[in-house]
């Protein structure tokens, strides 16, 4: 009788803290970092990328449009992984510079602008005429 009395209490103990057989998955999952980032760049991978890739300045610069579809705000990404430093210049539809700065080799810029619908130029040019990848990366912001 003591031995039928401890298994149903350890049955039922185990049952209300989830240890059922019923409510047990039978998948393996794994939450690692890789897929919680996939997930996340699956989410961010709508309409809103206008750019993000690495471009090599060419005479030492490069430039790219960035089409802006409305009136949101823009965010905006530098990396400069050229052999030296960089000047870089983001113009309005209009063609004059809204905002400009300088990268030091291997820095990053990031900042997000209020901007109006339109398509706007980021120009990059090497200090010393340099050559190397320049990641340009900008998205419109739901």
């Amino acid at each position: 009788m003591k031995k039928t009395l401890v298994i149903s209490v350890m049955t039922l103990a185990l049952t209300g803290m989830g240890a059922s057989p019923s409510f047990a998955s039978s998948k393996n999952v794994s939450a690692t970092q890789d897929n919680i980032l996939q997930s996340k760049a699956a989410i961010f991978a709508s309409d809103g990328k206008i750019i993000g890739d690495y471009f090599p300045l060419e005479k030492g610069e490069v430039t790219k449009k960035l089409n802006h579809k409305k009136d949101a705000n823009m965010r905006v990404s530098i990396t400069n992984n050229s052999n030296g430093g960089v000047h870089w210049f983001l113009k309005n539809p209009n063609g004059t510079v809204y905002k400009e700065g300088d990268l030091a080799k291997g820095a990053t810029y990031n900042n997000t602008f209020k901007l109006k619908k339109g398509t706007y130029q980021l120009r990059v040019v090497s200090d010393i005429n340099g050559t190397g990848p320049i990641y340009i990366g900008a998205r419109t912001m739901e």
